[in-house]
């Protein structure tokens, strides 16, 4: 998802703490996993979504920080690959949950 993408543009503290949290992924799998622990995937999962959820939400007040920035097309590429590691890292937890993701709530 981020292979080729200016991520150096992510330069606001709530992208960098989700991109920071991303990348915590692969560690917390191990661990839950070696202490047989699936409920640190929930956690993890839970407090993911609810960090971009309030990224994402703070675009609704400050525009600089929407998603789509129609005069800067790699910054919108940058938060998009954002968006879709956060994608693939919540389909990721929630199979190995055994919980089969959704595209979109009906």
């Amino acid at each position: 998802a981020f292979a080729g993408k200016a991520l150096d543009r992510l330069s606001d503290d709530g992208e960098t703490s989700v991109l920071m949290r991303l990348a915590g992924w692969p560690r917390l799998v191990e661990q839950a996993a070696v202490a047989r622990e699936p409920h640190r995937v929930a956690f993890y999962l839970y407090e993911l979504a609810s960090e971009f959820h309030g990224q994402w939400g703070r675009g609704k007040d400050l525009p600089h920080l929407r998603f789509i920035m129609e005069n800067d097309e790699e910054l919108t590429e940058a938060r998009l690959a954002l968006v879709h590691g956060v994608a693939a890292v919540l389909a990721s937890g929630l199979t190995l949950l055994g919980v089969e993701p959704v595209e979109e709530m009906k």
